[in-house]
This record gives structure tokens, sequence and C-alpha cells, in this order.
């Protein structure tokens, strides 16, 4: 690990690297590329200056969908004068099939971080603990220090602290000395969520203009049709929320089925992962519909005000016209609208509609699995036939 003099003061400069893949990562290598600094200076012992440099890139794939943070972390470091470096990730990872937080290796003094593992909440938070731990790790094994152990005050509560539930096991990976893993209920709850918020669902509403018109069409139509007011009038509030369940059920499943969204088990995905895929694509869709729904309800209740003069409704309804009835209207209105919005997201793009539905890192890892899952029944199908043309020279 490098040292710098600073002139005339005789401290250190030690500088850290932080990865990030683009997205939601760089936005908290960002956060932490600010506050980092601070962190470091007040909770770690030594006449050291801190600096921290951040760079928006992705680290290739390995064939079987992992990331290694070694292999390529000498050289990197050498060519950007780092004396440490960490990596944050998108990708859900896992060990053993339990939740994956972090890979450290001293020797590289390299770490990674995969960011689903923080789950939902608090992710800038915990993300500055994590990264601040690792670092205190990689600096107390690299150099000599005056006092303490340079660690970051209260490291050593990482795992019960904001984590619980967490252990840090040996390296299971050749040159990472520790993992740390989520165990239980719990971790897997926090990784799944961590997924969904990592996906970001809500962009899905700007990504489907097509569908949006198509709904927004019919819905629109339920607006101006007096049928419709009767039809909402007659429906009991647990009717409607069926038929709102049904609607947004119907263009989840569509968008699944559509666009090819569901995982299905191999050698390549085991049983687990894919249900942990497929879960996290559910969730994922269902609050993206979810939001596409409200501004859908929104839209259509304040058409129904200004365009349905309650006199005449009153006089459709056969009772006094209320606040409710218009209420009704709209409900189902939008319900009508969003099985339109599935039929109407036919004419999206499939690469649009899962950019939208997956992370950048997780459209990759989804798309080597497959490429992974292609070469091995290429391979298989070899071996049939290889064992077919021995069988008939016998």
């Amino acid at each position: 690990m490098s040292e710098r003099d600073e002139a005339g003061s005789g401290s250190r400069t030690l500088v850290v690297g932080l990865i990030a893949d683009p997205g939601r990562a760089a936005e908290i290598a960002a956060y932490l590329g600010e506050h980092l600094p601070d962190d470091l200076r007040k909770n770690l012992t030594g006449e050291v200056t801190w600096r921290v440099e951040v760079r928006v890139t992705t680290l290739p794939l390995t064939e079987d969908g992992r990331i290694s943070v070694v292999d390529d972390a000498e050289r990197r470091m050498k060519n950007e004068d780092w004396d440490m470096m960490v990596y944050l990730t998108e990708l859900p990872r896992r060990l053993d099939f339990r939740p994956h937080v972090f890979d450290l290796s001293l020797s590289k003094s390299a770490a990674l971080v995969s960011l689903p593992a923080l789950g939902w909440m608090r992710t800038h938070t915990r993300a500055r603990k994590t990264v601040g731990y690792l670092i205190g790790r990689m600096s107390a094994h690299g150099l000599e220090w005056d006092g303490d152990d340079p660690r970051i005050a209260g490291s050593r509560d990482l795992t019960t602290e904001f984590l619980a539930g967490a252990r840090e096991i040996d390296g299971q990976e050749e040159g990472v000395h520790t993992q740390l893993v989520l165990n239980g209920l719990r971790g897997k709850t926090r990784l799944l969520l961590g997924m969904i918020r990592t996906n970001r669902p809500w962009r899905l509403v700007p990504s489907m203009s097509t569908a949006i018109a198509a709904a927004v069409g019919i819905a629109a139509f339920g607006v101006f049709y007096s049928t419709i007011w009767e039809m909402g009038a007659a429906l009991s509030p647990l009717r409607l929320v069926l038929v709102s369940v049904l609607a947004v059920s119907a263009m989840v499943t569509w968008l699944i089925v559509r666009n090819s969204l569901w995982t299905r088990a191999s050698q390549a995905t085991p049983q687990r992962e894919e249900v942990l895929y497929n879960v996290s694509t559910i969730v994922t869709l269902v609050i993206g519909v979810a939001f596409m729904y409200g501004i859908l309800f929104t839209l259509m209740l304040v058409s129904a005000l200004v365009v349905i003069d309650p006199g005449f409704l009153e006089s459709t309804l056969g009772h006094p016209a209320s606040f409710t009835d218009y209420v009704t209207i709209a409900w189902l209105a939008s319900s009508m609208g969003t099985v339109a919005g599935a039929i109407g997201s036919s004419l999206e793009s499939e690469d649009a509609v899962k950019q939208a539905a997956y992370s950048k890192r997780q459209q990759e890892h989804l798309a080597q699995r497959k490429r992974q899952d292609r070469r091995e029944r290429e391979e298989e199908q070899e071996r049939e036939e290889r064992q077919h043309e021995r069988e008939r020279e016998d």
C-alpha cells in the first residue's frame, strides 16, 4: 500500500477508489465520495489524509455470471494510483443460497459490496457504514498505525447494528479472505426487497407510452359512457377492489409472458435462484403497474369531476350524486383502462420492457445465464449425437 507525504505536514495521503455500476450504484458512490473522507478522518487513527475517487464502470462477469473483484484489482489500482479499492455492484449475490453482502481481500486491498443485500431502506447509510468498515479493515491490514486498531468506531458491531442476522465467514473464493452473508428469512427478505429497489419499478411507467395511451383511451371511454356509471354505482367496494386486482394481475401476467421475463430453472440457474428472480420480477411489475393505475385513476377522477354534470349524473343513477359516485366511476374506468393497457403493451419492444423491469446489471446477468444455458444444451445435444453415432457403429 503506497503512502504519500503531504508537503510540510508529514501526514500521509491514502486514496480509495470507488468503482460503481451505472445507475443507482453510481448515485450511492457519489454520496460516499462526499461523506467518506470526513468519516475516515474522524474515526480512523493515524496522521492520514483521505481522498476518495469515484469511477462509474462495470467489471466484466465471469462465465458463470459472477463478479470477481480480486482478478483485476492489482492492475486497476496500479493504473489509477489507488491504495485500496471498493466495487459497488447492483448484482444480487448468494453464497450457498444465503444473501451475500461483501467480499474482502486483505492481500489485494480490494472489496466488493452487493447493494441489493443492503435492503430497501437506508441503503445510503448502510453502504456508508459497510464501506467505511471495509476501508478500516484494509487500512489496518496494510499499514502500521499508532494507537488503537484503526477501524471505524463501532465497526465491530457491523453485523448486529444494522444487519441483524449477518455473519462473517472465511472466504470461499480464491484471494478472498472474508465474506459477509445474511442468515434466515430476514436476510432473504432483505435481499428480495433490495433487488426490487434496485430495479426501480417506477421506471416502468414512462417506458410504456403505448400501453398508457391505450389505457387512457379506454378509461376515458368509461368516464363518458353512462352504462359504466350505473355499473360502478351498483358494484360494492369489495367488488371494485377485486376488479382492480384482476386488472393489475392481467397486465402483470401479460408483461411477463409477452416479454419472456420468467426465469426457468437450469444448471446455470438453480431452482432457489429462479424463485428469487421470479418473485423479484413479479413484485417489481406489480409496483410499476400499480403506479400506472394510480396515475390513471387520478386522471379519470379529475376528468369525471370536470365533464360529468352532477344533475345529469343524478338523473342517470336515480339518486343524489355524491363525490363517492365520481370515485367509483373513475375506479371502474381505470380498471378497464388497465386491461386495455395490457393489450397495448404488446406494441412495446421486449428490450424496452426489460430495461424498465430490471437493473442494467441484472439484465447482463440474466443474458449471460441464458447464453450459458444455450451452451449447455448445445453440448448436451452434441454428446447425444456422439452417443447415437457410437451406437450405430456398434
